[in-house]
């Protein structure tokens, strides 16, 4: 009977360390793609200041049509 409980609690415990590991992981993996989209980001502002330095004026999103 003991037995039993001792491996239902250690079953349980298995069970929520995993579940905490899987939002750690998840956790990370938010963090990178949020550090992924600021670079991105400040990719493209850096982008546009370049244009609106060369051109000394802001040109409007372009639209690419292909075909």
């Amino acid at each position: 009977m003991r037995e039993q409980q001792e491996r239902e609690e250690r079953r349980r415990r298995d069970e929520r360390k995993r579940a905490s590991a899987k939002g750690a992981r998840y956790a990370a993996q938010l963090r990178e793609h949020r550090e992924r989209a600021d670079r991105a980001q400040a990719e493209a502002r850096r982008a546009q200041q370049d244009v609106d330095r060369r051109w000394g004026f802001r040109l409007g999103p372009i639209d690419v049509k292909i075909g």
